[in-house]
C-alpha cells in the first residue's frame, strides 16, 4: 500500500515524505513519519497490546484513533479518558466497546465537546442526561435534549407497534 502520491507537488518535503492534513488544519502530519502508526491505530486487527503502545504517542491523531478502536484494552481506554486533549476523550465515546462507567465519567468532563458527545451515547443514564439537559453550554443542552427526545420517540414507537398488533 502506498501512503503518498509518487509525484512530489511543489513546496512539499523531500525524501518521499509528503505532507497531509489529518482531521484539523492545525495538525500537520508527515505521512512518512507517523502514517503507518496512524493506520495501525485505526485497524481493528491490530493487537490490543500494540494499541496500548500507540496510546502513548506524542501525536494527538494517533491517540485519538486508538481511543476509538474497539480492540483497545479497557485499561488503555481508561488512561486515554484522562488525556489532556478533549478530542481524544471525545473519541472514546465513538468506541463501540466503551464501558458505561467511562461514558458516565466523561459526561462530567470539563470540556463541552466531550459532554455533548457523552449526551449522544446510548450508555448515558437518564439521570446524567437530565443533568446535561441543564448544562450552561447550549451545545451540550441541545445534544442532551435531542437524545432525550430520540429516546422518547424510540420508546413510544415500540409501544405503538406492540399495541398495533393487538388491534
Amino acid at each position: 500500500m502506498t501512503l503518498w502520491n509518487r509525484r512530489q507537488p511543489k513546496g512539499q518535503p523531500t525524501g518521499g515524505q509528503y505532507a497531509a492534513r489529518h482531521r484539523d488544519e492545525d495538525e500537520l502530519v508527515l505521512i512518512g513519519e507517523i502514517g503507518a502508526d496512524l493506520l495501525e491505530a485505526g485497524d481493528r486487527r491490530t493487537p490490543s497490546a500494540r494499541l496500548s503502545d500507540l496510546a502513548n504517542s506524542q501525536y494527538r491523531s494517533i491517540r485519538e484513533t486508538v481511543a476509538a478502536n474497539p480492540r483497545a484494552f479497557e485499561e488503555t481506554i481508561r488512561l486515554l479518558s484522562f488525556d489532556d486533549d478533549p478530542t481524544v476523550r471525545a473519541a472514546i465515546l465513538r468506541n463501540t466497546a466503551v464501558t458505561p462507567r467511562t461514558v458516565e465519567r466523561l459526561s462530567a468532563d470539563f470540556d463541552l465537546t466531550v459532554r455533548a458527545a457523552a449526551a449522544e451515547h446510548p450508555y448515558i443514564t437518564k439521570v446524567s442526561l437530565q443533568v446535561l439537559a441543564m448544562d450552561l453550554e447550549p451545545a451540550v443542552r441541545d445534544a442532551a435534549l435531542t437524545a432525550m427526545a430520540d429516546r422518547v420517540i424510540t420508546e413510544h414507537t415500540g409501544v405503538l407497534s406492540a399495541l398495533g398488533d393487538e388491534f
